[in-house]
């Protein structure tokens, strides 16, 4: 009688233990600080966010920023629209309300992400195994990434817009790897702001009537907290950039001539004539040279890491030029200095 009894106690606490466990906690997305690791100022004059009532970097009380730089360095300069107060709409969660309005007013962003693994996560098998993944880190299952997962921050119940902190809820070891180009110095994607806005001129051209001209800058500059400018929204596909034309968007011109380097070689010329034939389709670590490339692509030299290994890290390998002073602790092997 005593078995009987040990046996249905222990029953009824093990059924309650599992309905505890059923009962799901709400899903927190954790973020990483893309500014982790850097010295304590940076944050007050480039990752606190002042909308546009100053600049960024140590010039900052010297120029006003343009209304596009909102969208070139969220983190600092995003201001909520007075047209429309989207916190209701957060908070009751209607996430249907974002097409709705936006589709026919935004056809080619509502387009390019029907197209997307963020509205089909299970699209092709591989992407599939990658979701996989991303579900077993972020603990929950992923149906598909909307509107509502990038664009609304529920806990301050607005509008935001993305950086590489918000891609890193669910992309932390890309972001991470990201980050890690401070470890190597300058010149690097992740300080590419700072080296955009600490330079005399910046600030200078909008005091002398030429701020638009800042735009020209920042577009390329707005790499350092953002993932778009190779992951092109609303597809951020990567199979796009995977493609040179990808990095050739901002490493051209006389300044820093790396496409211009690239294009005129074999590597260049030949996937000029038959770049078509390219499966830009498959993961890096899954191309088979001279089968899906014939020659070389900007992504597969400088994010290979050895050991079939690549990472978002484009200069641990090699630092590019980029027109400035080459380090002096460094020993070439060659006459490209």
């Amino acid at each position: 009688m005593a078995l009987l009894v040990i046996a249905i106690q222990f029953s009824g606490s093990v059924r309650a233990h599992e309905e505890k466990a059923a009962e799901k906690e709400p899903y927190v997305a954790k973020t990483m600080d893309i500014y982790e690791g850097f010295p304590d100022w940076y944050s007050p004059v480039f990752k606190d966010n002042v909308g546009l009532s100053e600049g960024a970097g140590l010039f900052k009380d010297y120029y006003k920023p343009l209304k596009m730089q909102m969208y070139m360095s969220p983190m600092r300069h995003y201001v909520q629209m007075d047209i429309l107060d989207h916190s209701l709409f957060i908070e009751k969660g209607r996430r249907d309300l974002c097409i709705r309005c936006h589709d026919g007013i935004n056809t080619g962003a509502v387009d390019d992400w029907k197209g997307s693994a963020h509205f089909n996560p299970r699209k092709t098998d591989l992407i599939a195994r990658k979701t996989k993944i991303i579900e077993e880190s972020i603990g929950r299952e992923i149906i598909n990434v909307d509107c509502f997962d990038c664009h609304a921050d529920t806990v301050k119940n607005e509008i935001r817009m993305p950086n590489a902190e918000v891609c890193s809820e669910c992309h932390e070891r890309q972001v991470r790897q990201f980050n890690s180009e401070k470890n190597h110095g300058r010149p690097n994607h992740i300080q590419a702001m700072e080296a955009n806005v600490l330079v005399p001129w910046y600030a200078e051209a909008d005091r002398r009537g030429w701020g638009a001209g800042q735009g020209g800058c920042d577009m390329c500059h707005g790499i350092s907290t953002k993932c778009d400018p190779c992951h092109t929204r609303h597809s951020f596909s990567a199979a796009e950039a995977r493609q040179p034309k990808a990095c050739m968007t901002c490493h051209m011109g006389p300044d820093h001539p790396d496409s211009e380097s690239y294009g005129e070689s074999k590597h260049g010329i030949i996937l000029e004539m038959e770049g078509e034939e390219y499966n830009f389709d498959k993961p890096l670590a899954h191309v088979q040279v001279g089968e899906d490339y014939r020659t070389p692509t900007w992504q597969f030299c400088h994010m290979y890491q050895g050991g079939g290994r690549f990472t978002h890290n484009f200069v641990s390998k090699g630092i590019w030029r980029m027109g400035t002073v080459p380090p002096s602790n460094i020993e070439y092997e060659s006459s490209l200095k």
